[in-house]
């Protein structure tokens, strides 16, 4: 699609689309259930469903804002449920990071999942999506001539 000059909202919509199918059980079940007893088949499974989400974060297209918040929440929630690579996480909190000021409480919620019983939530995570947008928030306010203080208090 790339090579035939696609605009990114319609890759963008396609990897959706193709993410939904592909990942179903995981992008529909918020539980994390299954992570405390896999047979070696399911383990199998996870393995085949990791490698391909870490596939599908590496075709996403450079424009950072071409997804919506909750399906970047959704797939930072399955990359850590998966266990995914260092990288395929770092690059969906940056994503997310970027748009943050369109997060909801529900979005970043996303990202925490059952396992025997409670709620856990990546907070490292969590760190990096706030920092990164504080960080472009900073880079906003020194290329506007403004002072960080006003723009910091605009989001407290």
């Amino acid at each position: 699609m790339k090579s035939r000059d696609a605009k990114a909202l319609t890759i963008a919509s396609a990897i959706i689309t193709y993410a939904e199918r592909s990942l179903r059980d995981l992008v529909r079940d918020h539980s994390g259930s299954g992570i405390k007893s896999l047979d070696s088949g399911e383990f199998d499974i996870r393995i085949q469903q990791r490698e391909l989400l870490e596939s599908i974060v590496a075709l996403l297209p450079s424009e950072k804002a071409v997804f919506p918040i909750n399906f970047l929440c959704c797939l930072l929630r399955i990359a850590i449920f998966l266990r995914a690579a260092n990288s395929c996480k770092n690059e969906l909190e940056k994503r997310i990071s970027v748009i943050l000021d369109h997060v909801t409480v529900d979005d970043l919620l996303v990202l925490s999942f059952t396992y025997d019983g409670e709620r856990l939530f990546d907070l490292e995570s969590i760190r990096k999506i706030i920092s990164g947008f504080v960080e472009k928030e900073k880079s906003v306010a020194v290329f506007n001539g403004g002072d960080f203080k006003d723009v910091f208090h605009c989001y407290a």
